[in-house]
């Protein structure tokens, strides 16, 4: 319920809820909320009156089959990934996690390499002013800031921007 997802939102950098079918009245504001930063301030527990303020650092990760947060303020703050069931077949979690395992180095010297490009992006554009039609503004600006080296075309926004409105609208009757 809502306690278990401020408790969670609160307290982590990366919260994923897997199979958010069910309709909570309370998960749009929630979710626009914490894209947005905003604080939440309880009564610490054991005091009569006293203020505690929590605000939320984390990303979070959502799937679902039939989505009902689909509210356009929190729409156009989703990175929306469609994806299809697996076709054929499948490979056990723990032959996976033995690929990783023994692919472990050289996942992370790659990925450590990749971010010392992007830091060096960063720094070549420190100071630089971005403007952007986003409502997502910071990322849009890091991916400004760093295609050079992640290869992800800014124009990739436009296609954003139709899927958030699709996502938005598909269940609309009108």
């Amino acid at each position: 319920g809502q306690e278990n997802y401020d408790t969670a939102i609160q307290n982590n950098y990366y919260v994923a809820f897997d199979n958010a079918d069910d309709k909570y009245d309370w998960l749009n504001d929630r979710l626009a909320c914490a894209a947005t930063g905003s604080a939440n301030t309880k009564r610490k527990l054991f005091t009569d009156n006293t203020p505690i303020t929590f605000t939320p650092r984390c990303f979070i990760s959502i799937t679902s089959r039939t989505p009902t947060f689909r509210r356009d303020d929190v729409a156009e703050r989703l990175l929306i990934m469609r994806v299809n069931r697996l076709d054929g077949s499948f490979i056990p979690e723990h032959q996976l996690l033995d690929n990783i395992s023994k692919n472990r180095n050289a996942l992370i010297t790659s990925l450590f390499l990749k971010l010392q490009e992007v830091i060096a992006c960063l720094k070549e554009a420190e100071g630089n002013i971005y403007q952007t039609e986003q409502r997502m503004a910071d990322f849009s600006v890091f991916v400004h800031k760093t295609a050079k080296v992640t290869n992800i075309d800014p124009k990739i926004f436009i296609k954003m921007e139709m899927a958030q409105s699709e996502f938005t609208l598909e269940n609309e009757p009108i």
